[in-house]
């Protein structure tokens, strides 16, 4: 919030009249960042621009009258967007500067300074920020989110007792079996619901025995129907003796003075 702020207010001091010249776009999730905006909002005096899905949302949310949202867009030059506005965030941030410069020509204003709001940055070192530049385009990676703590997480983990903590974030995490993805499951080892787990296990595998069982007795049964058939097309030439209790069958052949 305070870089944020520090951003909108040396701007604005290095271009005099900033509601005519520089259009700043906040680009984050549409649901938890609404603090943070309502803080830099506070600090700054002006308000922020949001479309009407959004504002329906911050309404549900008990926050639409706070002064601090409107719908107008030229009541501020601060409006909050979204993700692909700015740029690709996925596997890192990627700026279009493109489709930004084409939102220069369409306001009329001389620059743009986006701010993304994010949780998965990871290029801050050192306390700086990242700051991405193209002639009067300039887009700041801002780290903020509303997460819990590590340790506020495993304690909602173990009161919650999932079966399964699902990795969402990272580098390969949609493979369940990645080396990131089990890194990441070990930090909830014995928190997660491990009986429910043994026990759904179980019945897998019971499930998979009975499946081949069935197999083996579709492949037994296939088999003797084709005996059946030939011994019917060649009288008194075999004789089957089926063992009760067993799923098991014995095909007797006739002796030389038997024929």
């Amino acid at each position: 919030i305070d870089y944020i702020v520090g951003v909108i207010e040396r701007i604005g001091a290095q271009n005099g009249d900033v509601k005519c010249k520089v259009l700043f776009l906040v680009a984050g999730d549409i649901v938890g960042k609404e603090r943070a905006l309502m803080e830099v909002s506070r600090r700054c005096g002006r308000k922020f621009c949001v479309n009407r899905r959004t504002m329906e949302i911050l309404r549900a949310l008990g926050y639409a009258n706070e002064g601090v949202f409107t719908e107008e867009e030229s009541a501020t030059e601060i409006h909050v967007v979204g993700w692909d506005l700015l740029g690709e965030n996925w596997p890192y941030f990627q700026p279009n500067f493109v489709k930004i410069k084409g939102i220069v020509g369409e306001s009329g204003h001389s620059k743009v300074v986006g701010f993304v709001l994010t949780g998965w940055s990871y290029e801050v070192k050192r306390n700086k920020f990242v700051v991405r530049i193209r002639d009067t385009l300039e887009i700041h990676l801002v780290p903020c989110n509303e997460h819990s703590s590590f340790i506020g997480l495993r304690d909602y983990v173990k009161f919650l007792k999932p079966k399964q903590v699902i990795p969402a974030v990272g580098s390969d995490v949609k493979y369940m079996d990645s080396k990131h993805a089990i890194k990441m499951q070990k930090h909830f080892a014995g928190l997660v619901n491990e009986i429910a787990n043994e026990q759904e296990c179980s019945v897998d595998l019971f499930h998979e025995s009975l499946g081949n069982s069935d197999n083996e007795m579709d492949d037994k049964v296939v088999g003797l129907d084709n005996v059946m058939r030939r011994t019917s097309q060649e009288p008194n030439a075999s004789e089957m003796k089926i063992r009760p209790g067993t799923d098991s069958v014995s095909i007797v052949c006739p002796s030389a003075s038997q024929e």
